[in-house]
């Protein structure tokens, strides 16, 4: 959107108006300048698709966030979320190596929650 520089003071001399923030925002809407701008339309996105979850715990969504501040020796966060029960685990973990995740995969998730029957 185009701005005005100086919108208070252009709106007090066109207008001969006190500058009320209102007023102003009124006053830069209306612009021809402002009006007669327009952007490209935003790019088209897909349809959100359904997660068709069987059972409890018949895949996980893995995610690893960070590098944040190091907290007792952990740089990263990796959250792990069950999509059938809503259920989430998280553990601060000092690198994303494989064998770190892997790691943690099977001692967090596999091992206390297991896994599904259905292949």
């Amino acid at each position: 959107m185009h701005v005005h520089k100086n919108a208070n003071l252009k709106y007090r001399q066109e207008l001969g108006g006190t500058g009320g923030d209102q007023n102003v925002e009124l006053f830069v809407r209306c612009c021809e300048k402002c009006s007669s701008y327009h952007r490209s339309r935003p790019p088209k996105q897909g349809l959100l698709q359904p997660m068709i979850v069987a059972d409890r715990v018949s895949g996980w969504s893995i995610d690893l966030s960070g590098a944040y501040p190091t907290s007792n020796n952990n740089k990263y966060i990796l959250s792990a979320i069950c999509p059938f029960t809503k259920f989430a685990v998280t553990e601060a973990i000092p690198d994303k190596t494989a064998a770190t995740v892997a790691k943690v995969i099977v001692n967090k998730i596999i091992l206390v929650h297991g896994l599904s029957q259905k292949r």
